[in-house]
């Protein structure tokens, strides 16, 4: 089985603020035609049905914002001025997820009032300029957490209100919110929860894996009657293959055999690894295949 990993990653290479808006070596002009290219890439994909998001991805100068360290491979690309890597889906394929999350937790009402647990300085960044600053509060777990987060955001034009600690009386004092976010499943608390507006909606996660193509989250919802009832969603949509994806395949055959064994063809032509449980999400096509029969290609399989 394929290992699944938070998608919220810290990396090696590249220390937290390097990337930050002290760093003008990476203030060029270009990033806004990465940006824009981010946009549409990730619209192609069936992602930033609603407009604000959209002008948010393509608006947010995300190299400015880059307040955890990079992994030694992602930081030579950047240190060699390959801006573009930074707003490439493919080599941040968290920013995929991010866009997947800003679309549960949209349900159209608005004022929308936005809690994020543990400040990632992007994310606020694109709900600051949606939805307003003021609109917007985020945790940190530290003091120098907070401290550059709270830089990087200001120093962009933002001023969300960034408090340090897990929620509680201080997320508590400007109300309740219509939508959390909540990074990983060890974060979620009572205090937490009973932040939630009714009708609001938390997110937690979402959590996707070296192979499959496809995110996970829980999406938990505040009844009219106070009660909160949580549920997983699954992200099927297909998008390009992942030359990453097709080169640990190749490094792992036996991953490879064991899923190709689990979504192998069946006699009407569908995948029997997309409809165990219920109809395929895009009829006959499954997500996970052109993956694999590109990697069995390179093997030379059948």
């Amino acid at each position: 089985m394929p290992v699944v990993s938070d998608v919220h990653e810290d990396f090696d290479g590249v220390e937290p603020g390097q990337l930050g808006s002290s760093d003008k070596s990476h203030d060029d002009a270009g990033w806004s035609r990465y940006a824009a290219q981010l946009r549409a890439t990730l619209q192609c994909w069936g992602y930033l049905g609603q407009q604000c998001w959209a002008e948010a991805v393509a608006a947010v100068p995300r190299h400015h914002l880059m307040t955890s360290p990079l992994g030694s491979d992602r930081a030579e690309r950047v240190r060699g001025g390959e801006l573009a890597a930074l707003y490439d889906p493919r080599v941040w394929p968290g920013l995929v997820g991010l866009a997947w999350v800003l679309e549960l937790l949209d349900t159209g009402v608005r004022p929308m009032r936005v809690l994020h647990v543990d400040a990632d300085a992007y994310a606020v960044a694109l709900l600051c300029h949606a939805l307003g600053d003021r609109h917007v509060m985020t945790t940190s777990a530290t003091p120098a957490h907070a401290e550059t987060v709270s830089g990087a955001l200001a120093a962009c034009g933002w001023y969300p209100e960034v408090v340090v600690g897990a929620p509680g009386q201080q997320t508590a004092l400007n109300g309740s919110y219509t939508a959390i976010v909540i990074p990983s499943e060890l974060q979620i608390s009572r205090a937490c929860l009973a932040q939630l507006a009714p009708g609001g909606r938390a997110v937690v996660g979402p959590v996707t894996s070296a192979t499959w193509q496809w995110w996970c989250a829980a999406l938990l919802e505040r009844q009219p009657d106070g009660a909160v009832f949580g549920r997983r969603v699954h992200d099927r949509r297909p998008r390009e293959v992942d030359g990453r994806t097709v080169a640990y395949l190749v490094d792992h055959p036996d991953v490879l055999a064991d899923l190709r064994r689990a979504h192998r063809v069946d006699s009407s032509g569908l995948c029997v690894g997309c409809t165990e449980d219920g109809p395929p999400a895009f009829g006959d096509t499954c997500p996970v295949r052109p993956s694999l029969e590109m990697a069995s290609q390179q093997l030379g399989w059948r």
